[in-house]
């Protein structure tokens, strides 16, 4: 029975501990659009945004990421906010601003869904 219980505590604190929350697949989100790395964004969006990178469409040369910081987290039971400022370029220009991101669970996992974007 111990052991029962030492095994199914490990799982779940596993599962507790190791996941991702909200906020870090927001950070992975915006990491892969400073790399510019489709790979690692198709990884933290939900399948209804894949459509967007179908066919390998690239993301956008004249507009880069340069900084951020995450300002705000809203989690909830399925649905999480994630909100923060931006320090990036766009045709040679610095702009900055603030991105709004809704992500919501897909199989237990966190992935973006929307993203807002306020510029400054």
């Amino acid at each position: 029975m111990l052991l029962l219980l030492c095994c199914g505590f490990g799982i779940f604190g596993y599962r507790v501990v190791f996941k991702d929350d909200a906020e870090d697949v927001a950070e992975k989100y915006l990491s892969a659009v400073q790399d510019r790395s489709l790979d690692d964004l198709r990884a933290v969006i939900c399948a209804s945004a894949q459509k967007r990178f179908d066919g390998g469409n690239e993301l956008d040369d004249d507009e880069s990421l340069v900084d951020w910081e995450i300002t705000s987290s809203k989690e909830r039971e399925n649905s999480a906010t994630v909100t923060a400022e931006f320090t990036g370029t766009d045709g040679g220009k610095v702009r900055t601003g603030n991105i709004s991101m809704t992500l919501l669970k897909e199989d237990g996992d966190w992935k973006v869904c929307d993203v807002d974007e306020t510029r400054d």
